[in-house]
Order: C-alpha cells, then sequence, then structure tokens
C-alpha cells in the first residue's frame, strides 16, 4: 500500500483526486456523510462505502460488480488517469477498503495512495479545512478485474488441502528413503551407548505358598 503524509497531500492538494471513505461501525453511532458534510478536506469527494459495495447480499461491503463501479467513479468525476488520496476519519481505517476497490477494478496502484493518518491527524497539525460542496463532472471510467485479487472460500479450502497433502507426502516420502537404507550390517536394537540393564535379575525370592494353604 502507498501511504503519503499530510505534508505532501496539502503541497499538491490541487493536482490529486481526494477521496473521503469514512466508515463508522453501527455501535459508534457516527455517521460518515453527516460528518463529511459539516468538515472534511478541501476538495475531497464523499465515497458511501456502504452504498458503493453490493447490495444484493447480506455480507457487507462486498465487492459490487464491474458495470456499477465504472458509474461510481464515473458519478465521481474520476479519471482512470487521476491520481488519487483517500482519507477516512474513522477507528476501523475505512480508507483502506476504497483502496483496495480501486486496484481491484485496476486502477494503476501507483496512482492511488492513503493519507497516512487520515483526517485526525490532518485535523491535528492544523490544516486546512471546509464545509464546501464539491461539484463533479461525470467521467468515463474503465475498468477491468484483477481476479486474482480475490480468493473464494473454495480455493481456500483446496490450497489448506493440497499443503496437507504435500505434507504427507513429505512423510510417506520420508519413510521411503529409509525403507532404502542397508541395515544390513547394523545389529537389531544396537545402541551408540554401552547400556548395562538397570534392572535387576528376575529370579524368584519367595516360595509360592498358594499350594500349601489349599491343604
Amino acid at each position: 500500500m502507498s501511504l503519503v503524509d499530510t505534508n505532501w497531500l496539502k503541497e499538491n492538494i490541487n493536482d490529486v483526486k481526494i477521496i473521503d471513505c469514512s466508515w463508522h461501525m453501527p455501535q459508534a453511532k457516527r455517521n460518515g456523510l453527516e460528518e463529511y458534510n459539516k468538515d472534511h478536506i478541501p476538495n475531497a469527494i464523499f465515497f458511501d462505502l456502504d452504498k458503493n459495495s453490493k447490495i444484493d447480499t447480506d455480507l457487507p461491503h462486498m465487492l459490487t460488480d464491474i458495470s456499477s463501479w465504472k458509474k461510481i467513479m464515473g458519478d465521481m468525476g474520476v479519471e482512470n488517469k487521476d491520481e488519487i488520496v483517500v482519507y477516512d476519519n474513522s477507528d476501523v481505517i475505512s480508507s483502506c477498503r476504497c483502496w483496495y476497490n480501486l486496484i481491484y477494478f485496476g486502477h494503476d496502484p501507483k496512482l492511488v495512495h492513503v493519507l497516512d493518518g487520515g483526517f485526525k491527524k490532518w485535523k491535528k497539525e492544523n490544516k486546512i479545512t471546509d464545509n464546501k460542496e464539491v461539484i463533479t463532472k461525470n467521467s468515463v471510467y474503465s475498468c477491468e478485474e484483477n481476479i486474482e485479487l480475490v480468493k473464494s472460500k473454495k480455493q481456500i479450502d483446496e490450497n489448506e488441502a493440497k499443503k496437507v497433502s504435500e505434507k504427507l507426502e513429505g512423510i510417506l516420502g520420508l519413510i521411503d528413503q529409509m525403507t532404502e537404507v542397508n541395515t544390513d550390517s547394523i545389529e537389531p536394537m544396537a545402541h551408540a551407548l554401552d547400556i548395562t540393564q538397570p534392572l535387576r535379575e528376575d529370579k524368584v525370592t519367595e516360595v509360592d505358598m498358594r499350594e500349601k494353604s489349599l491343604k
């Protein structure tokens, strides 16, 4: 992941597209869009993580389809040549999710950055913010999915099974190597050290009184 610091963004603020991808856990009782409308980095466009994810599923924030992503980027005025800085004001670092979406759908990874320290650090350093509405001009955005960045549960299960199989093959291979070793000159149970039997010799030391007691 490419991080940029707040000073770099300040110096290049007019040369990059800035995206606010603040999202909060439900129990936080915070609303990313409402906070954005009150205060954000100048020129920042809000990215609604809930609305811009796959909507026909019960799972949260799944990748949307390629046609929907084209429209999302087009409505935000993002072009393929744009250098982008994503930030958030969230405890769960939600900016990384938008960064991943951009990379997955084919934006040049060299042009996509996450703001180190996010909006909290930006404000702590008393850098300028505003609440102005950002007007965007629709763009034509092209996408290409990098499907190798996503693995299905089946693929993960198959990968785990492959690892187990490889370990078993390794063990069986070791057994095969051991069986091929010539042990003709090795005495059975031979030991490197001259070990003396520590137990006493097994001798009868008491008379069997059983028959005598039965008389």
